[in-house]
């Protein structure tokens, strides 16, 4: 199977409390009088700071959707480079090195693709083979490593890199008064995360002197006519949220028993896990699969860790989650799963072992 040997993070500079950003929105939504209901519900979310990315000054500034997406293309693709040449050199790689590149996206618009954009500022190979993702959301970085992985099944000499950058804050509608566009402006953030995997016959996987975590198996949970979940309406000021309030009784209903039943076909449970790497969707999210799983809180602290220090950034969340198990929480033997949700409706899931 293989292993994923380095993890990254590349975050904007704008880093902002909270509170900063309900003050900076005051002025937009109080004259309309929804500013005491917007900030009630930013205060609520579990979220204390941000990377944003651009000035929080310059977003009254951003005029429709090609605007927005001009500034998504010119910040992502910055980002993005900077995560993967981080997660290369932390193995001693060289772009020459790489076989396959994926990236998940689903706050902006680029053609070419994030990943051709990154390709041309390091050195690759021109046979280099390329996945661009859009269109999966929170569930992209999960689902993508789970496709690296079994890309990697069929090429176990070969090197992936996978990076997931997601800038949500420039999808925010200011003249939207739904409940879920004002959970989603105190909810999602910026940010990208990327992780190099390589085949059980490159030498990184054989090296035992390095830290790996071993992707053992992964699998996907598809729910037919829940289209109105979680998505985007695409208008002429942006991308307008999509956002269910049936998401908690979702993860506590389908996803927990799928969660369940994809451990117990490995022959564990609950209590054989160590670790999770679980999309934080926010807090009445994470509560629903806590009373799903029969978990509490400190068994999903990695999750409200994030939550609460960087906010929600969709597919890149379960990345800069793993980068923190990889740095700060490694214990050889531990079992860990992944999981996440997004557009569909649908769920995927991850078994992991740190070797």
């Amino acid at each position: 199977m293989p292993y994923i040997v380095s993890t990254s993070k590349a975050l904007p500079e704008n880093e902002h409390t909270q509170l900063e950003i309900i003050e900076a929105i005051k002025a937009m939504w109080e004259r309309r009088g929804h500013f005491n209901r917007v900030a009630e519900l930013h205060k609520n979310v579990g979220v204390k700071k941000r990377f944003l990315a651009i000035p929080l000054i310059e977003y009254g500034r951003l005029n429709g959707l090609s605007d927005k997406n001009d500034k998504f293309i010119e910040v992502a693709t910055r980002l993005s480079s900077e995560a993967v040449k981080t997660v290369l050199q932390e193995t001693n790689l060289k772009a020459l090195d790489v076989d396959f590149i994926m990236c998940s996206t689903v706050t902006g618009l680029a053609v070419p693709s994030l990943d051709a954009r990154v390709l041309n500022t390091m050195d690759f190979k021109p046979s280099i083979k390329r996945m661009p993702l859009f269109g999966l959301g929170c569930l992209g970085g999960m689902a993508g490593i789970n496709l690296m992985a079994e890309y990697l099944v069929g090429h176990p000499h070969s090197v992936g890199v996978l990076f997931c950058t997601e800038l949500c804050t420039l999808t925010f509608q200011f003249d939207d008064f739904s409940v879920a566009n004002w959970v989603s402006t105190g909810l999602f953030a910026d940010g990208s995360g990327a992780m190099c995997m390589v085949g059980d016959l490159h030498p990184l996987a054989k090296n035992s002197n390095i830290k790996k975590i071993k992707w053992i198996s992964g699998a996907s949970d598809f729910y037919f006519n829940t289209q109105r979940v979680m998505g985007w309406d695409f208008i002429d000021t942006g991308l307008k949220i999509v956002l269910g309030k049936e998401v908690p009784q979702v993860a506590k209903e389908k996803v927990s028993p799928f969660l369940i039943k994809f451990l117990e076909q490995h022959h564990l449970g609950i209590k054989d896990l160590a670790f999770y790497v679980a999309h934080p969707g926010g807090p009445k999210v994470l509560e629903g699969m806590e009373q799903g799983l029969g978990i509490t809180s400190k068994e999903l602290h990695l999750s409200y860790s994030l939550l609460e220090n960087y906010g929600n950034l969709s597919s890149a969340s379960v990345l800069l989650i793993l980068d923190e198990v990889f740095k700060n929480y490694f214990k050889s033997g531990q079992m860990g799963l992944g999981t996440a949700m997004g557009p569909g409706f649908c769920a995927e899931a991850s078994l992991f072992r740190m070797e």
